[in-house]
């Protein structure tokens, strides 16, 4: 999955009316709406190879030495349709899980 992966999964939150997407490898995406979550459709669990082409993606090099020197990083995304996102990339139990924060118009 690549940053067209991405745009495509945060496009499930504008569309859904969600309030975050949470993104874990291991796991299927899950979308927080109206407090409940819910997973994406019948998306595919993230692979370890997907999810670290979104960090990747996502990050600057300096971001990214961030986040490898520290385990986490907090950052903006706008996606192609022009939602903005606040994204946090962290560690969890060795996996790589990112939250998008749906920041509002």
């Amino acid at each position: 999955m690549q940053r067209t992966g991405i745009d495509r999964l945060l496009e499930h939150v504008v569309d859904e009316g969600a309030s975050d997407l949470y993104l874990r490898e291991g796991r299927k995406p899950l979308l927080r709406i109206g407090g409940d979550l819910r997973e994406v459709g019948d998306h595919p669990e993230l692979a370890a190879q997907a999810m670290a082409a979104i960090l990747c993606s996502l990050l600057d090099a300096q971001q990214l030495q961030r986040y490898l020197t520290y385990g986490n990083e907090v950052l903006t995304h706008k996606s192609s349709s022009g939602a903005r996102f606040r994204t946090s990339f962290y560690v969890v139990e060795g996996a790589i899980g990112a939250i998008f924060r749906r920041i509002a118009d």
